[in-house]
């Protein structure tokens, strides 16, 4: 492969500033008074259990389980690697055991929970229950949407812009959405662009050798929906039918990605599809990807309001959520 693509890794675990912020006011006050010495205790919170799962069909869960950790610790995660993770069905008969733990070589990857042999379905309400030494017992219950498909998928502009970094060049996408939300439910949507990008090289014969595709993450910068909120994790559009129930949508988005070429590279490229992919979400995986994106935006603005992240572990913290994927692709004009 003869480019590189520039990537924004992003991370699950954040930082909130509020208890900096007032330990700070609270100093400061110290400082004025110095007449005598004052001695500050922080309360320790009792530590509690951590979960992470987004699960969708006929892909086996994966539970990320960990620690909760002091917020101005710097400590890096604490993974339980000794917990029982179980799934069980709205009659509470137990339908797997998610004893295979699974350890990555990329750090950026999180060790997790998993049963290759069970899979998850559409519209089945599962309980997840989970046990460790030393901490409380957790659970939460989702279930997987329904998928809702897209109706038109156009690209109305795609152009080469400019940029300050040598040997960095930027797209820019415009697309026009249509779906129809179902009506009389409540509907959460989680959208994510990806462009498929082909190498390729000529030899002194003038033969083609292509080199393997591969697909970029294309970042959502606006969109026409006011409620829609551009996801923190990957660079996508949140929403939901909330003002909009049964209606047919029309999406609007501006977008971009970036591609670094080297000088030296012998090799050119040239793209393929746009792939659109539309998540129907539960209402817990909404709510939470939603304050997550939401809470990292105002980590920024020192004097924002603080943000809630959405939480539906039962005496514990994290997510446990589903959803279903509809996929389309369009091919944008030649270059």
């Amino acid at each position: 492969m003869y480019f590189c693509v520039l990537v924004d890794p992003a991370h699950h675990h954040t930082m909130t500033r509020t208890l900096t912020f007032i330990l700070i006011l609270a100093l400061g006050s110290l400082a004025s008074t110095c007449e005598q010495e004052v001695s500050l205790t922080l309360h320790q919170p009792e530590e509690r259990m951590v979960v992470l799962c987004n699960f969708t069909p006929n892909q086996p869960f994966e539970v990320v389980v960990s620690r909760s950790q002091d917020l101005l610790s710097d400590q890096s995660t604490s993974y339980v690697r000794d917990a029982e993770v179980r799934v069980f069905d709205e009659y509470n008969a137990l339908l797997a055991n998610l004893s295979q733990y699974v350890e990555s070589e990329n750090p950026d990857v999180a060790p997790y929970y998993t049963n290759t042999s069970f899979m998850p379905q559409v519209g089945q309400p599962y309980t997840l229950k989970i046990r460790a030494k030393g901490l409380e017992q957790v659970q939460a219950t989702d279930a997987i949407p329904v998928p809702v498909p897209l109706q038109q998928i156009e690209i109305t502009s795609f152009q080469l812009q400019p940029s300050d970094l040598e040997g960095i060049q930027r797209f820019q996408i415009r697309l026009q959405l249509k779906l129809h939300d179902p009506p009389g439910r409540n509907n959460y949507y989680h959208l994510n662009l990806y462009q498929e990008v082909k190498s390729f090289r000529t030899t002194a014969e003038r033969d083609t050798l292509w080199g393997p595709s591969q697909l970029v993450q294309v970042g959502i910068a606006s969109s026409s929906l006011e409620a829609g909120v551009l996801s923190a994790l990957d660079n996508g559009l949140l929403f939901s039918d909330h003002q909009l129930d049964g209606q047919l949508v029309n999406i609007e988005l501006d977008a971009d990605f970036f591609l670094a070429v080297p000088s030296s590279a012998k090799s050119t490229f040239t793209f393929g599809d746009v792939y659109v992919e539309l998540r129907s979400t539960s209402e817990a995986y909404y709510l939470y990807h939603s304050t997550l994106s939401r809470q990292r935006k105002s980590a920024n603005t020192p004097f924002s309001e603080p943000v809630v992240i959405y939480n539906n572990i039962e005496q514990g913290v994290g997510n446990f959520s589903g959803y279903s994927t509809f996929i389309g692709k369009v091919t944008p004009p030649p270059q």
